[in-house]
């Protein structure tokens, strides 16, 4: 996974962190992997999910705003 920040200064997207991860499979529902991370500033985010050969195999973007007090649960909200 590549956890990427948009800079809007530079008007671009930079790549934070870069993790590896397992991958299960096998069930009806198809292959599961997941990373996280802690400490993200406010603002648009995206993940990609890559292959060793940095072939993209899909990407989701999110917004992350700062909260007025500490969150112990979170929404998705989808637009």
């Amino acid at each position: 996974h590549f956890w990427q920040h948009y800079d809007s200064r530079k008007q671009k997207w930079e790549t934070t962190d870069r993790l590896g991860y397992a991958v299960t499979g096998g069930r009806k529902e198809g292959y599961r992997g997941f990373t996280f991370k802690r400490n993200v500033t406010p603002g648009k985010w995206r993940v990609e999910v890559k292959t060793e050969n940095h072939q993209i195999l899909g990407r989701i973007g999110f917004s992350v705003i700062e909260a007025g007090s500490p969150v112990s649960q979170f929404k998705i909200i989808r637009k």
